[in-house]
């Protein structure tokens, strides 16, 4: 029997049963035979692979991203990473028909965010609290059914994020290149761009910027007919002090020393 989308068809919700944040580790898989319920995840850090053998499918859910649990899924979670963290939010459809389980990958995440957190703060605190849960999750709902409307999927962010990178080992001697520059280029919040680019290389961006500076400095100075201020304009820093700082802090040589060093 095909499996209902729910981010294709309007569901109505029958009871929240519980939320709660989770926190594991990627110390071995853990495998859940049945859910007790449906559940909207929204990570908050590390990412996780989630397989249906009895579907023949598998997901992966990344930071920034809302995963939906059916109830009664059988499956096998994967931690990809040292920490995988989120907010739970468990709940139950009024519809009994058979659900797929999905990630989506919320066109804001921000304000994704900020409604599970608002869920998990109103959920459990009275009756008024109770009505604010509802329209929460309803809301949350709403941001699965506009990320599946607008094909804002992974792939896609994993295509920003590479060009991106690649604007970076062309532009960084720039030295007004910044991670706000490379956000508004990809068309997304800084915080969400921060939160792509350290799940899909494993570093934070401006960490990045300066890496691939400190590289190309290092490469410029084994050149002697370049001045140590010009090695530093060249490979992107704004000022020779602040160059020689983040040198010696990379490398704990100056960069006199390490020219020394590698010139003879």
């Amino acid at each position: 029997m095909e499996k209902t989308d729910i981010a294709h068809t309007g569901l109505a919700i029958k009871k929240i049963q519980n939320v709660l944040p989770s926190r594991l580790t990627n110390k071995k898989s853990i495998r859940v035979f049945g859910r007790h319920s449906d559940a909207f995840v929204y990570v908050l850090e590390g990412n996780c692979q989630y397989t249906f053998p009895e579907d023949g499918y598998a997901v992966t859910a990344h930071e920034g991203e809302i995963l939906y649990l059916a109830m009664d899924a059988v499956y096998r979670m994967d931690i990809q990473t040292p920490l995988y963290r989120g907010i739970y939010c468990d709940f139950e459809f009024a519809d009994a028909a058979p659900r797929r389980s999905q990630v989506y990958c919320p066109v804001n995440p921000s304000d994704t965010e900020n409604l599970f957190l608002a869920l998990k703060k109103h959920y459990g605190k009275g009756t008024s609290a109770f009505q604010k849960s509802m329209c929460d999750l309803y809301h949350i709902y709403a941001q699965v059914a506009a990320a599946a409307a607008t094909e804002y999927i992974a792939p896609t962010a994993a295509e920003l994020i590479k060009d991106a990178k690649g604007y970076v080992d062309a532009h960084y001697g720039e030295s007004d290149l910044s991670v706000a520059t490379l956000a508004s280029r990809a068309g997304i919040s800084e915080v969400y761009f921060r939160k792509l680019f350290r799940v899909h290389y494993g570093i934070t961006p401006i960490a990045y910027i300066k890496s691939v500076r400190m590289k190309k400095a290092k490469e410029f100075l084994k050149y002697p007919f370049f001045s140590i201020e010009e090695c530093a304009a060249q490979s992107g820093f704004a000022s020779v002090q602040y160059f020689g700082r983040e040198f010696k802090k990379a490398t704990g040589m100056t960069p006199l020393q390490y020219r020394n060093n590698h010139t003879g």
